[in-house]
């Protein structure tokens, strides 16, 4: 049997959780699609969060220009949050940039709590940073999902010309210069996002990138539009657990007693057990072993980068 991982097979399952009839006429694919998505957005990424296992950790680098203090947060990231930003020096190593951690200490025009600060959607700088690079590290929001057939799976790769083919592209494709690489198989990796092609045709079946293509990326996974994805992104351990929550949010809204069972389920006859404490069990330790720790916090280097880090004057 072929393990299916698509949205569409997301939202058959939801029907099932939740005992939707078939006669529900509420209960359309674009209705319960939608309905995961909202869990999928709120409940399913905090969960992700809570744990702080780094399952959606991503970074974008910034090339800084003279003058210019303020760049603007990935648009992807969770919250318009950061998790942190670094300087990337000359030799490719990195000096950490502190945060102020006082909107007071911000207003002083002394930099002794920190280098940048958020301000609305922007990261900050306190000082002109010149010409430099910075890594900004952030928790990636998980795409949208979207049915099977408003993505395509890819049928062939050319890494020499950066083409990748696939079955005649959906009309949402047509004249559109970014799309997004998805993995189809667990862990449904983003392989790359918002990368530049050429303007795609009606009804195309070759896609030409700008940059290479990434080395994992296989016949089977998925090319997509900015944001969206056929698959949850979640470990695949995660996904039983966004269908439940979501049958549950959908059954609640209306008055459905079987709200009730479906909650058991996730939560446990007390609230401490079900489907949410089996997935947190999963999702943390992500490292796991029973010999001695691999990483030595006595290690000489360890403790290099405590204190704080000024920004250099040349």
């Amino acid at each position: 049997m072929t393990i299916s991982y698509i949205a569409d097979t997301l939202v058959t399952n939801l029907r099932r959780a939740g005992k939707l009839p078939p006669h529900d006429q509420a209960a359309t694919a674009a209705a319960l699609l939608d309905k995961l998505n909202t869990e999928q957005r709120l409940y399913l990424t905090r969960v992700l969060q809570s744990v702080r296992e780094q399952y959606r950790q991503a970074y974008y680098d910034i090339t800084t220009t003279a003058a210019l203090k303020r760049y603007a947060i990935p648009a992807r990231a969770v919250a318009a949050g950061i998790v942190a930003v670094a300087k990337i020096n000359s030799d490719a190593s990195r000096t950490p940039l502190n945060f102020f951690s006082d909107y007071r200490v911000q207003e002083s025009n002394t930099p002794t709590a920190g280098d940048c600060y958020l301000e609305g959607n922007e990261l900050v700088l306190f000082q002109d940073p010149g010409a430099i690079t910075l890594r900004v590290t952030y928790n990636r929001r998980l795409s949208e999902l979207v049915l099977e057939a408003s993505a395509r799976a890819i049928t062939a790769i050319n890494t020499g010309t950066k083409t990748i083919t696939v079955a005649a592209s959906p009309s949402t494709f047509t004249s559109r210069t970014t799309m997004d690489l998805i993995k189809g198989t667990p862990h449904f990796d983003t392989y790359g996002i918002d990368l530049a092609c050429s303007s795609i045709g009606a009804s195309a079946t070759s896609i030409v990138f700008t940059a290479t293509l990434p080395t994992s990326l296989a016949v089977g996974d998925y090319v997509a539009l900015p944001g969206e994805s056929p698959v949850c992104n979640a470990p695949w351990e995660m996904h039983d657990l966004l269908v439940h929550k979501a049958a549950h949010a959908w059954l609640l809204e209306r008055g459905d007693p079987r709200a009730g069972s479906v909650a058991k389920l996730l939560w446990g006859e007390d609230g401490k057990g079900g489907m949410e404490a089996d997935a947190l069990s999963l999702l943390t330790p992500r490292v796991q072993t029973d010999s001695k720790p691999l990483i030595n916090f006595n290690a000489p280097g360890w403790s290099r980068w405590r204190g704080r880090w000024r920004w250099p004057t040349s």
